[in-house]
């Protein structure tokens, strides 16, 4: 990290809202979050602002926040490194500790290292606890790079010479810095810097090496790779003592490790960047490649999975193919060797970014997926760093020819040409002048003109003149913030003033505002509120938001004595008078005081008394208002502040000025609104001094009987209110006491009266006397064991309750049920049945009888008969038609199926019946559609819109299938989502992108959602999710698919299936530990790799035939005469192999394994360390018959399918039959189902050859 001396603002970008904040904006928040990566600056700005703040704390969480116990004063808690907590422990005990604070009204910040920040822990927190802000470290711009290297004493020439490479990440940069220091180095590629960086560290390090004699590099690499592997494989975080316990052996001895993570590249004990722990462990991984400790296969495979790099390993992959020149890597994608890896060669680089482009037609946002997939490499400091002046053409014309592509590529070259020189510039303004470059790339090239003024103001001037849009205002943006500390502040603030409103609102993200003399902001907003006066335009909550940083910055100012307190009166007045003349209102500013220390915080107070005492003075010289009185309650909204400051004090004061007798007589009256028992002598002893005595006590005697007469006027309001409700309880007490609880029983319509008293929790109640509700409350309870309700049935609630004609009874017997929860064994039960149903129908009330439900569904047999009997007096009286399709498909012991029957209701028959038949559609689609005839017949009866839907995707007719059609199986899916999974998914989901005719129909209308809109999301997050790589790429493939709208939308769904299913891969710590110290095999994968590999070392010794190994396949001649030799059958020649493994491999099993299933020549090989890591081996002579068929109906259907994951096809080729060798081998690989390519090895032995003797 870098010198606590050394430390510049950061900028920080909220991860919402894209905008880029300071971190003093952020602590405003009551919840934030700050994400970043190793060495980007998370600690050290934190602990700054604790030094400059004393209500803030500062506190590293590493043990956690059990006993952290806060100052009386702190306002705001800062919280560093949840990472190094969730090292050793969850996030749920560490959120449990956290609860207590966030309770509280402290403001939070917790810092966190990206990589450890995870979707389930953000989840948690927002389900939980409290939902925070966050923020990402945004990397070291250029103007903070110069800043940094001045407050270095270094000059601008370093930024130069560097050529940017690491310097966007803070702690790189001071080690680059002293590189450079030492000999002013011009490095002019990545392996030369890591490699400097490594000789630094050692340099600093001699007694390590002195007492270890571990002065040649490979001897430093060696401890250096053995903690990268731990770092990069297992995702050691953090070198401890807990870790350090288990790693350290004989071989990497714990007193020489120690020493090693003491050197510069290492901070915190962890290494201070991936990408230099990526080079070291590329490097380490090709030595013992080249010492045969690791195989090729076995590493390789380690990296790529399913032909896709591992996210989290795709760093040190690609350092190992740059370093590598001898071993055969497979190649990953172009973009990410080019933004890992080092390409010197530049023609060789050239290359690479045209295979970028080429890529990008399958992987169209690669940038995107990159940036999502890892936070500890700065993608856009890697493209810049691409640039050479030898290439520079080659990367005009490629921009020039791509700039329209609807993808990441000409993003990508703009990035490298960012760092262009003349020849792009040239180009950059002849486009300009020919418009045919669009805005977003003349923002980002504007960097090259930072020291150009005169072209920056032609890019200004086009704009202003409406021949560049700049709909969002980044083009302005740029401009002011390339150019601020040249720009006049009228100019400033007449730019911002003339920015585009977007939806509304427009956006500043003037980050650099604070940086400037106060003189100059006082110009910005001066110069912003005449043109937005003269333009009319709208005050919004983004301008408010500079406008308060302003009055803040002056308030700041004074108390620095930078400017008096009539300055700071006078300016307020002015922003006042600018931008709410005409307006009262206290508008979204406010004086956020947690900016300030305690000692500022008194200042402050005394100068709003002054701005009062000043406010007062101003209002008693201006004319008194129409009643001849002079108002100043609007003080706090005219200048912003809502604190409470002494205007008792302020008023006092005055009344001793040279004020008329009427001007005393109106302070002293505004006193009294701030009287008290305890300061009203003061008040009068005041008046007495100014001979209004008298005068003050008669004002205080009237308004005293005013306030009496207002509290009499309320009191009688509130009477007659009370008495009309009075009379309203009394005839209710009256009604119910002359009655008999049998005669209140008969009339229904006031049990249901009372009844809903209780279910909607109706204030009355609560009026009653005690006494009077208990009774209420035994009527109701009892209701259900009088008589009355002995009739009532299920088929009552199916006859007379389903067409939502709610009847009297049932609610009154549903809150009756609600009250007998501490009686429910007494529930008569020859009504247990109807009370159940009922219950079930008003359950989403606010009273709940899940008491009683429970208690029913207890004895489960009798809730099933229940409901069961139910559903068939449904369907027999409102839709008997539809009764052999439940009595066939309906599942009668499923208790939550029968439930979504027994809840439906409709306003007349017809209704019912739809809403029956759609319930039974959506809950059983999948299987319904299996049998043809019973959907065909259904959909006869039902006539339902969404069977048919699903009956013209069954019978392929897109002709006839719309957006409509579309919308119904939407609905479908929504409710019953195995329908997908039995369907033809590629034609489900082809049907449905069929709906969308052009990009536009993906967009709101008027931010309306319409249909489109709501079916792509659809699309997008429900069942792109479950398509599969085959699936997806299907798609791609049918030919009425319109590729331009859908083709980056699916190529993007690979992209991130892909990151999904490998987001969270690492090996075990002990895993890790074995392959680098016994050669251990650590997965499945690497066992596969480890045979394959085994397989082919015993494949070439057989072929080499040194020892006639190729006789052991052959039969002794029967005749010794002629000595022909002839093959041996399959399973002799598989036992060869057999038994030259297990002799030649004591780690490994090998069975045979016969006649199974007509399969006479399998062999069987497993890890005797993990007998669950097997490999299936199908041996095949090169004339069998079914040669070409039995990877797939053997290998595959009768083990990977189900038994083992991978398998090896072996031919013994004795070219009997085939004698084209080649085309044999290439046909078998062929034809090898794509979704097992990666999982099948096809390996031929060569047994030809064999002269006879």
């Amino acid at each position: 990290m870098l010198n606590n001396n050394v430390i510049i603002d950061l900028n920080y970008k909220d991860r919402e809202t894209g905008q880029i904040l300071r971190l003093k904006s952020i602590i405003s928040n009551d919840f934030s979050v700050i994400l970043g990566s190793p060495g980007s600056g998370k600690t050290q700005p934190l602990k700054k602002y604790e030094k400059s703040n004393p209500k803030v704390q500062f506190f590293k969480i590493v043990a956690g926040i059990k006993n952290l116990v806060l100052d009386d004063e702190t306002e705001v808690l800062l919280l560093d490194g949840l990472d190094e907590f969730l090292l050793n422990d969850n996030c749920y005990k560490f959120f449990a500790q956290l609860k207590k604070f966030l309770n509280k009204s402290v403001k939070i910040v917790l810092t966190c290292r990206e990589t450890e920040w995870t979707k389930e822990l953000e989840d948690e927190l927002n389900e939980n606890y409290k939902t925070p802000k966050i923020y990402t470290i945004e990397p070291l711009n250029y103007r903070q790079q110069k800043e940094l290297a001045f407050k270095y004493g270094i000059e601008d020439s370093f930024i130069e010479t560097v050529d940017n490479k690491f310097l966007a990440n803070p702690q790189m940069f001071s080690m680059i810095l002293e590189l450079w220091k030492n000999d002013k180095k011009d490095i002019k590629d990545k392996q030369t810097l890591f490699r400097e960086f490594i000789s630094l560290a050692s340099d600093e390090s001699n007694v390590l090496y002195k007492k270890y004699m571990l002065k040649e590099e490979d001897k430093l690499y060696r401890y250096l790779g053995y903690l990268a592997f731990f770092y990069i494989f297992s995702d050691m975080r953090e070198f401890n003592d807990k870790s350090l316990k288990i790693i350290a052996c004989d071989s990497y001895e714990r007193e020489i490790i120690d020493k090693v993570i003491k050197t510069r590249l290492f901070s915190d004990r962890t290494f201070i960047h991936r990408p230099i722990a990526e080079f070291i462990l590329a490097k380490f991984i090709l030595k013992a490649l080249d010492s045969e400790k690791l195989n090729f296969r076995r590493i390789q495979s380690y990296f790529i999975k399913d032909k896709v790099a591992i996210p989290k390993l795709k760093g040190t992959y690609a350092w190992i193919r740059t370093l590598n020149n001898k071993y055969d890597f497979e190649k990953i994608n172009a973009y990410e060797q080019l933004i890992y890896g080092d390409i010197p060669k530049l023609e060789e680089r050239k290359g690479f970014i045209l295979q970028v482009k080429e890529e990008s037609k399958k992987n169209p946002y690669f940038r995107y997926n990159l940036r999502n997939e890892t936070s500890d490499i700065d993608t856009l400091s890697q493209e810049k760093a691409l640039y050479s002046t030898e290439i520079e053409n080659f990367l005009i014309d490629e921009f020039d020819k791509t700039k329209d592509l609807n993808n990441n590529y000409p993003m990508f070259i703009v990035n490298i040409l960012t760092k262009g020189e003349a020849a792009t510039k040239k180009y950059i303004i002849s486009s300009i002048k020919n418009n045919s470059i669009n805005e977003h790339f003349i923002t980002c090239f504007m960097t090259l003109f930072k020291d150009d003024k005169t072209t920056l103001d032609f890019i200004l001037d086009k704009v202003s003149k409406g021949n560049i849009a700049d709909k969002n205002n980044h083009i302005k943006e740029q401009y002011i913030s390339l150019l601020h500390d040249e720009l006049r502040g009228n100019e400033i603030g007449k730019i911002i003033s003339s920015y585009n409103y977007t939806d509304s609102y427009i956006t500043i993200y003037f980050i650099e505002f604070d940086e400037l003399d106060i003189v100059k902001q006082e110009e910005i907003i001066a110069s912003l509120g005449q043109n937005i006066t003269t333009s009319n335009k709208y005050i919004d909550n983004n301008i408010e938001k500079l406008i308060e940083r302003f009055l803040v910055n002056i308030i700041l100012a004074y108390c620095d004595n930078q400017i008096s307190n009539e300055k700071a009166y006078q300016t307020f007045k002015k922003v006042r008078e600018l931008f709410y003349k005409n307006d009262n209102r206290l508008a979204n500013i406010n004086i956020p005081t947690y900016r300030l220390n305690i000692s500022q915080q008194k200042i402050v107070e005394n100068l709003f008394e002054f701005f009062f005492e000043k406010y007062v003075e101003d209002i008693l010289s201006s004319p008194p208002d129409r009643d001849g009185r002079y108002y100043f309650f609007n003080f706090d909204n005219y200048f912003f502040y809502d604190e409470n400051i002494d205007k008792l004090k302020v008023f006092l004061l005055t009344v001793d000025k040279e004020y008329t007798e009427n001007i005393k007589k109106e302070l002293l009256i505004n006193t009294l609104p701030y009287s008290n028992d305890s300061n009203l002598n003061k008040i009068i002893t005041k008046a007495e001094e100014h001979d209004l005595k008298d005068w003050l006590e008669e004002k205080i005697k009237v308004r005293k009987q005013i306030r009496e007469e207002d509290k009499l006027k309320q009191k009688q309001q509130s009477d007659a209110w009370t008495l009309a409700e009075r009379k309203e309880i009394d005839g209710f007490i009256n009604y119910i006491s002359i009655r008999s609880d049998d005669d209140l029983y008969k009339n229904l319509q006031f049990m249901y009266y009372i009844a809903n008293l209780f279910l909607f929790e109706n204030n009355k109640l609560q009026k009653l006397p005690f006494d009077v509700k208990r009774r209420l409350n035994n009527l109701l309870q009892n209701f259900i064991y009088t008589k009355g309700v002995s009739h009532l049935t299920i088929e009552s609630i199916v006859k007379e309750d389903f067409l939502d004609k709610r009847r009297y009874i049932s609610n009154i017997c549903f809150v009756s049920t609600y009250l007998n929860e501490d009686n429910l064994s007494k529930i008569p039960k020859d009504i247990k049945k109807y009370l159940y149903i009922n219950a079930l129908r008003y359950k989403y009330y606010k009273i709940s009888t899940d008491s009683f439900l429970e208690y029913i569904e207890n004895d489960i047999e009798f809730a099933i008969k229940t409901l069961n009997e139910t559903v068939g007096i449904i369907i027999d009286e409102y839709f008997p038609e539809i009764k052999s399709f439940f009595g066939k498909y309906l599942d009668k012991d499923n208790i939550e199926d029968l439930k979504l029957f027994v809840g439906i209701s409709a306003d007349n028959k017809e209704s019912l019946q739809n809403e029956l038949a759609k319930q039974f559609l959506y809950k059983y689609a999948n299987k319904l559609c299996v049998s043809e005839q019973d959907f065909s017949e259904f959909i006869s009866i039902s006539n339902l819109k969404e069977a048919k839907a699903i009956e013209k995707l069954i019978k392929n007719a897109e002709v006839n299938f719309d957006l409509d059609d579309a919308c119904y199986l939407k609905e479908i899916l929504m409710k019953n989502h195995k329908l997908f999974q039995c369907m033809d998914k590629i034609r489900l989901v082809s049907f449905i992108m069929k709906q969308f005719v052009s990009e536009k129909d993906f967009g709101t209308l008027n931010n309306y959602i319409t249909k489109e809109y709501d079916l792509f999301l659809f699309l997008a997050n429900n069942l792109f999710p479950c398509l599969s790589y085959m699936e997806l790429s299907q798609l791609l493939e049918l030919p009425y698919i319109n590729k331009d709208i859908w083709g980056d939308k699916i190529y993007q769904r690979i992209q991130e299936n892909r990151q999904i299913s490998f987001k969270n891969h690492k090996y075990e710590v002990e895993v890790v530990k074995g392959l680098i110290l016994e050669n251990k095999i650590v997965d499945y994968r690497d066992f596969f790799e480890e045979t394959c590999y085994r397989l082919e070392n015993l494949k070439n010794e057989i072929e080499s035939n040194r020892n006639n190994d190729k006789l052991d396949f052959y039969n002794e001649p029967k005749e010794t005469s002629k000595k022909v030799y002839s093959p041996k059958d399959e399973d002799r020649c598989r036992d060869v192999i057999l038994r030259r493994l297990s002799d030649k491999y004591i780690d490994i099993l090998c069975t045979s394994e016969k006649l199974e299933a007509d399969n006479r020549a399998d062999l069987n090989i497993k890890y005797k360390s993990n007998i669950e890591y097997e490999v299936q081996i199908e041996c095949k002579k090169d004339k069998h018959r079914k040669l070409y068929e039995s990877i797939n109906n053997q290998l595959i259907k009768l083990y990977l399918e189900d038994k083992v994951e991978y398998g090896i096809y072996l031919i013994f080729y004795f070219g009997e039959k085939r004698k084209n060798k080649q085309y044999m081998f290439n046909k078998l690989e062929k034809g090898i189902q794509e979704e097992y390519k990666n999982k099948i090895k096809v390996i031929c032995i060569d047994l030809t050859v064999i002269k006879k003797v």
